[in-house]
């Protein structure tokens, strides 16, 4: 095996969305067939039925990180694949010269640092930067109008897809200077593809079932004119300010509100593929916690207390693992229920 590994899903979704042409794009680029390692030993190519990203397609996974190909741009992600842990550094620079923080050494307390202020030294400078950055990062504070579409597994069979290509091309032929987002699905899939936009200073907008057909003109008439198309409207997403004109909230409907979302509470509002965006949103602050200030028998008790429960169709709690923990055995086993049809269920139980 290569030092970089690539896997091509070849699933179904990625399979519609065009797997066949980024690997065909590898192989030519690699030189070498799946099932087989460059002559440097840097890459070997393999090909999986599923990975289960579906709404990542069509999707690579290199040494297990998911990413998304856009477009022919396949370089990227086999030749500059060892730019990747560089980039990943740029993500969390120094704040200044008296930061220890460095990717070779990354600070400890790095997350608190990221969203709040420096831990190793005081500077209202720093903590300013950081307030800055997190107000971007949670879309707070925007200088330009956001746009994001549902494009998960239910809004490209809705036809997401295409109302990503209009949504760009209008931006492009219109001189509109916007961001476009790309996020998951909230779960109300009957109104798939859902649109939402956002504007500075004022709230977040959902509008559903928003077809190729509609995108342009729904654009037009939020973004060029300050007008929000009722037929379209749906509850805003989020609670950054006021929802506009009276306008209801996500969490007030009646498909929303008697719900209490944990693992998909960011899904449809942030990017999925945003390490930033995730922690900007308080991703990893527990599993910090447990890592700095817990031992593994606090951390089984506490998983065991939380009623946690798996999401495969067994629904095991996952606290039932905790007693094998103290079990004495040269080796241990845990078997993973992964049913392909089914990739976003986890481990039912061993």
């Amino acid at each position: 095996m290569g030092r970089f590994h690539i896997q091509v899903c070849r699933g179904t979704a990625c399979h519609v969305k065009g797997s066949a042409r980024v690997l065909d794009s590898l192989t030519g680029e690699l030189g070498i067939k799946p099932g087989n390692t460059t002559r440097d030993g840097l890459f070997s190519l393999e090909v999986v039925a599923c990975i289960g990203a579906c709404g990542l397609a069509p999707v690579i996974a290199v040494n297990g990180e998911f990413t998304q190909v856009e477009g022919d741009d396949i370089r990227v992600y086999s030749i500059h694949t060892e730019g990747r842990q560089s980039k990943m550094s740029e993500k969390f620079q120094m704040c200044c010269d008296e930061c220890w923080h460095t990717g070779e050494k990354p600070c400890p307390s790095m997350l608190q640092c990221f969203t709040s202020s420096p831990v190793c030294h005081k500077s209202d400078e720093c903590s300013s930067v950081r307030k800055e950055s997190m107000g971007t990062l949670l879309r707070k504070e925007l200088t330009r109008p956001a746009i994001f579409i549902g494009t998960g597994t239910c809004g490209l069979g809705a036809g997401a897809g295409k109302t990503l290509s209009v949504i760009r091309s209008w931006l492009e032929h219109g001189s509109v200077d916007a961001d476009v987002i790309e996020v998951g699905c909230v779960g109300f899939c009957a109104v798939e593809p859902i649109m939402d936009i956002q504007i500075p200073g004022r709230n977040r907008l959902s509008f559903k079932t928003v077809t190729e057909d509609k995108a342009a003109g729904l654009l037009e008439s939020v973004l060029l004119h300050g007008n929000v198309p009722e037929t379209l409207s749906w509850p805003s997403s989020v609670r950054w300010v006021p929802a506009l004109g009276g306008r209801s909230y996500m969490d007030e409907h009646p498909f929303f509100g008697v719900q209490t979302r944990w693992v998909l509470e960011n899904c449809g509002i942030i990017n999925p593929v945003s390490i930033s965006e995730y922690i900007a949103n308080g991703g990893y602050i527990g599993f910090s916690e447990a890592l700095r200030g817990k031992t593994p028998d606090d951390v089984c008790t506490e998983v065991e207390k939380s009623g946690l429960r798996g999401r495969g169709g067994g629904g095991f709690p996952p606290g039932r693992m905790a007693f094998r923990h103290g079990t004495p055995a040269d080796s241990k086993y845990v078997i993973c229920n992964a049913d392909e049809g089914d990739p976003g269920a986890s481990w039912t139980g061993p």
